[in-house]
């Protein structure tokens, strides 16, 4: 009987110190701790031109248990542009327990501009030509980069089978929401340019209200062995009115009545200098 108390003072002892190491291993496994974190006020304002790791700047994270957990703070979400150019950021971050906090702040980055359209060639064809317009637009954005594989037909009016200009109206988004539209005129002719009517570029953009020089943008004019001609003999017509916006198309022509050929030059006045 002595032995019989005996054994069960002993087996409630190791209960007691099993319950007492069991209540502290579930404690320690499961912290209710949550990260805190803690920001400087206000938008935090970038410029197109800092790292990434800009974006993360006056932000920080504590946790009760694990510490300062700044270098743990991740990117979870970025929304879509708001009207200022600013988006919402939202951060996350987790302690050694797997407990995580998130926080969100407004962003905006000072110097964005839209996504900009590029044209390596004239968009000049003769009759019965594949139309391959798409093959030498470029689209650049100032933050996603290259997104020229992300460049929309709206609307294609271009008939291969007969002379004229007609209007393609193009359309790109980059990952933050902004879209930018551009209308670019195909032209179609019934014989090939005699003559090469070069630009320096044939997609410009001019700020609302700009002047606007049409003549400094030829780079040559030369016949098919490229021997130089006359540039005063160029001609340029076109509805461009700076002070609206839109996508406006201006023709440069050469004849000097034995030799002929055009270039196309669209125009896009925008509000925002690019």
């Amino acid at each position: 009987m002595r032995y019989f108390r005996l054994f069960s003072v002993i087996f409630l002892v190791f209960s007691l110190l099993f319950f007492v190491w069991a209540n502290y291993q579930f404690n320690k496994n499961n912290n209710t701790d949550f990260p805190v974190f803690s920001a400087t006020d206000g938008v935090l304002e970038l410029s197109i031109n800092d790292p990434y790791e800009a974006i993360f700047e006056g932000l920080s994270a504590t946790d009760a248990t694990d510490g300062d957990l700044t270098k743990d703070i991740m990117v979870a979400s970025i929304s879509h542009f708001f009207d200022d150019y600013s988006v919402n950021v939202k951060y996350v971050v987790f302690d050694s327990h797997n407990n995580s906090s998130t926080f969100t702040r407004k962003v905006k980055y000072t110097d964005y501009t839209s996504p900009v359209f590029t044209l390596d060639t004239p968009p000049v064809y003769t009759l019965g030509r594949s139309f391959d317009l798409l093959n030498h637009i470029k689209v650049q954005d100032c933050l996603d980069g290259d997104i020229s594989g992300r460049i929309r037909v709206v609307s294609n009016m271009v008939n291969n089978y007969s002379t004229g200009n007609y209007p393609v109206l193009l359309e790109v988004t980059n990952s933050f929401g902004d879209v930018s539209q551009i209308t670019i005129w195909v032209s179609y002719l019934s014989k090939e340019n005699s003559v090469s009517v070069k630009l320096h570029q044939y997609i410009v953009y001019v700020e609302k209200g700009e002047e606007f020089d049409p003549y400094k943008w030829i780079s040559s004019v030369t016949d098919r062995y490229a021997v130089e001609l006359d540039e005063s003999l160029v001609e340029i017509q076109g509805n461009l009115d700076v002070n609206t916006l839109g996508s406006y198309q201006l023709i440069y022509s050469y004849n000097d009545g034995k030799l002929s050929g055009q270039s196309p030059l669209t125009v896009v006045v925008t509000e925002r200098e690019r």
